[in-house]
């Protein structure tokens, strides 16, 4: 099946659900895959839209030497860690992430700040304004870990019940 056959099935999908409800379907795609006025923020100085290239399911960042997960997993928001026992973690899901190899972690703040210019640039194809989990906790609250809002550049400290979008990353191999 076609790669973008998939796409619009499972936006076809949504959009349903959410015109069902009174709402309309082109308005659901919007939200859920976000477009370039979704972004409150300016493109950065320092963004080369050269620098990025989107192969399968991964967006590659030359520059930085950053692999990006950009598959449909990422449109689940997922708290950080889930009870009981915090059998499923972030961290863990990006560890056991196989996608074309392993590798794969919770980026930093800084490493998600490389790549705001692509998201707005539409270089990711599942992009989100919305908040997305980083790997870091916070300096303050012990149950709390930071989280990147892509709509407009803002950092945030999390519950870890809160939940968010995941996109892993990993090295340049």
């Amino acid at each position: 099946m076609n790669k973008n056959i998939k796409i619009i099935s499972l936006a076809s999908i949504i959009a349903f659900s959410f015109s069902a409800c009174g709402g309309s379907a082109s308005d659901t795609v919007d939200k859920i895959m976000g477009n370039d006025s979704d972004y409150k923020y300016d493109m950065p100085k320092d963004y080369k839209a050269e620098n990025f290239e989107k192969k399968g399911k991964i967006v590659t960042d030359k520059k930085n030497k950053l692999q990006w997960q950009d598959d449909v997993a990422i449109t689940f928001k997922k708290p950080y860690s889930m009870l009981p026992k915090n059998t499923f973690t972030v961290d863990g899901y990006c560890s056991k992430l196989k996608l074309d190899g392993q590798g794969w972690r919770v980026p930093t703040q800084s490493e998600f700040e490389t790549i705001f210019g692509a998201v707005k640039d539409n270089k990711f194809e599942y992009s989100f304004a919305s908040k997305f989990w980083t790997n870091q906790q916070s300096d303050i609250h012990p149950n709390k870990k930071i989280a990147i809002n892509f709509k407009n550049r803002t950092v945030s400290e999390e519950s870890v019940d809160t939940e968010a979008y995941v996109r892993c990353v990993r090295d340049l191999k």
